[in-house]
């Protein structure tokens, strides 16, 4: 017949009483008792052992540890046991302790339920390819994997829409099997005339500029002239901006005149 020894008898480690049992540095628990000492306020031996849950043995010598540093001031005894605060030092050194142990979500984390812009693609220190190895995973399976400073690595979920805006050639930057994974693609390509100018007066009239009557057509003649054979969408705000700016360091209001035009589009395409 078979038998069975009792459920409670097959693990039943010993309590920690050193650091060298526990298997933690002390830096880290002393670390640790001064944060939940500047949040608590005050404790005693046996309420830091119960937050902490380690034994009264190991965190009687991180109190006498940082009693040797004037870090605690004892209030009173109960008993056998300390009722103390943390003293000035001991609140500066658990302050900054407290800041650097702030941690910040990254970008990605951030942009859930939202969109997440990188402008620009190709452009940054990063590598095109290390960056998108970068968000490979993500991208597939919806979900990204962060490790703290210290190595605990979890996963957080991925829901997010990512935007790659660039002027590159995509076959540039990123392999075929990375361009798959990106099902929609949308190619913004110059704007034919008739187009361009109804930007132009959308812009001057929702930033309330005055113009002159030919002034779209002026200004279309001098991009091309002076960009290049291709109208971009973005030339009218940015030319609008540069004429505003231009008014603000003058002291006047901006006006759209020939003169202001040349003179606007001459510094947004760098020409003398």
């Amino acid at each position: 017949m078979a038998t069975f020894a009792p459920v409670g008898s097959l693990f039943n480690p010993s309590i920690p009483q050193t650091f060298q049992e526990l298997g933690v540095p002390e830096s880290l628990v002393l670390n640790l008792a001064l944060r939940r000492l500047l949040m608590e306020g005050s404790s005693s031996l046996t309420g830091l052992s119960r937050s902490l849950r380690i034994s009264i043995a190991v965190v009687d010598l991180v109190f006498k540890h940082m009693r040797a540093q004037h870090l605690v001031e004892i209030k009173r005894m109960t008993g056998n046991d300390h009722n103390f605060t943390l003293s000035g030092a001991g609140k500066q050194l658990a302050g900054e302790r407290f800041n650097v142990s702030q941690l910040q979500a990254p970008m990605q984390m951030k942009a859930n339920n939202g969109i997440l812009i990188i402008d620009d693609f190709g452009r940054q220190l990063m590598s095109p390819r290390d960056l998108l190895n970068r968000w490979i995973v993500p991208l597939d399976r919806r979900v990204d994997y962060l490790t703290l400073r210290y190595g605990v690595k979890f996963q957080i979920p991925f829901e997010l829409m990512v935007v790659f805006s660039t002027n590159l050639e995509p076959s540039d930057l990123a392999d075929e099997a990375f361009l798959r994974r990106i099902h929609n693609k949308i190619f913004v390509d110059a704007v034919d005339p008739s187009s361009f100018d109804q930007i132009f007066v959308r812009t001057v009239q929702s930033r309330g500029l005055q113009a002159e009557p030919d002034s779209a057509e002026y200004l279309r003649k001098l991009c091309l002239r002076e960009g290049g054979t291709e109208l971009r969408a973005s030339y009218p705000g940015d030319i609008c901006t540069t004429l505003e700016s231009i008014g603000r360091y003058e002291g006047r209001p901006p006006i759209m005149t020939k003169p202001e035009s040349e003179r606007a589009t001459s510094l947004y395409f760098a020409k003398n």
